[in-house]
């Protein structure tokens, strides 16, 4: 069921994001919050439960936040992408420590990015988010995919990140195929 639920966001966000800032600071803020507490071994209902706080927590503060809502949906997927990237690079002994600072610095980052140059990165930035959360889910769902979840050594770790490009990639031509012009709606 977990890995169903990082899957579907996964594909909202990728897909769905670029059509709606509402639904990609939901999925981006959720996925975020699950993919980090299940790098610290959270159970089912505390994941799903930090998940959806978090969720409705981003989706808070990007309508407070208005008038800074491409810096705050590049922040939140940016922690998507942080996320992701630490548990790929995670070599087996979670370190709150590097945790905390790493996720924040690479949400900073995206979020930075995406106010800098808005109409042109939002459709990345959703893509390579979604697909981040997807492949978390696929590892969970077969056993014979764990390796792009949960990459064991550097072979592994050079697996997951192509598969995460190429499937960031598709997503891409997935949302210009089905009508990418309307890049950036606020609904």
């Amino acid at each position: 069921m977990e890995a169903l639920v990082l899957v579907l966001v996964g594909v909202l966000l990728a897909v769905g994001g670029i059509w709606s800032i509402r639904l990609v600071l939901v999925c981006a803020g959720a996925g975020a919050a699950w993919l980090v507490a299940d790098a610290f071994g959270a159970g089912l209902g505390t994941a799903a439960l930090i998940a959806g706080a978090s969720g409705l927590l981003a989706l808070l503060v990007g309508v407070l936040a208005a008038r800074v809502l491409f810096f705050v949906v590049g922040l939140v997927v940016g922690a998507v992408v942080g996320a992701r990237l630490f548990t790929i690079l995670d070599t087996g002994d979670a370190s709150v420590l590097l945790a905390v600072v790493f996720v924040p610095a690479v949400a900073v980052v995206g979020g930075v990015a995406l106010e800098r140059w808005r109409e042109r990165l939002v459709g990345w930035v959703t893509a390579i988010g979604g697909s981040a959360l997807v492949l978390a889910g696929l590892g969970r769902v077969d056993s014979d995919v764990r390796v792009v979840s949960d990459p064991a050594g550097y072979g592994e770790q050079a697996i997951s990140v192509a598969a995460w490009v190429g499937l960031a990639v598709l997503a891409r031509i997935v949302q210009k195929r089905l009508g990418g012009s309307r890049r950036g709606s606020s609904s």
